[in-house]
């Protein structure tokens, strides 16, 4: 295995942390009914995610252990990682009180200023194609009572 430099010890905390979360899901998830793959139990699901997790932690640590290490940590992009997590605070203050289109619009718009390259008509695409998507999942297909504008619909 090559030694870890700056990055590679970053990356291998950061595999170690996603391949424990997945090993602490799967260890949860057995407390519950596991089911089977046409009837699944509330176990089902968290298995198959901390299996996911595993595993993707595991590709980190290999597949970053043979990248050549740079000089030092790249400088973090503040003004983006501010805009996408209120986009999600945003998501889950309105989901409840306003409904699901609000919400979804409203974080969409808000984490789309993370990208300064990202124009008003493009983020209004994304936005109506994102809300329209669930909107037809959650409420039509799985029909799961969820209220698209509170008060309204």
């Amino acid at each position: 295995m090559a030694v870890f430099g700056v990055f590679g010890r970053a990356n291998l905390i950061s595999g170690l942390i996603v391949a424990g979360v997945g090993a602490t899901t799967i260890l949860v998830a057995q407390t519950y009914p596991l089911g089977s793959a046409t009837r699944m139990g509330p176990g089902y699901y968290p298995t198959i995610l901390g299996i996911l997790l595993m595993f993707l932690g595991t590709l980190i640590i290999l597949f970053d252990s043979r990248r050549s290490v740079g000089s030092g940590l790249p400088s973090a992009d503040w003004h983006s990682l501010t805009m996408i997590l209120a986009g999600v605070g945003i998501f889950a203050a309105l989901i409840e009180t306003a409904g699901l289109a609000p919400a979804i619009l409203a974080c969409i718009f808000v984490s789309a200023q993370a990208d300064k390259e990202l124009t008003l008509k493009e983020t209004s695409l994304l936005a109506l194609a994102v809300t329209l998507g669930c909107i037809l999942i959650f409420d039509f297909a799985l029909g799961m009572p969820v209220d698209v504008v509170r008060g309204i619909i």
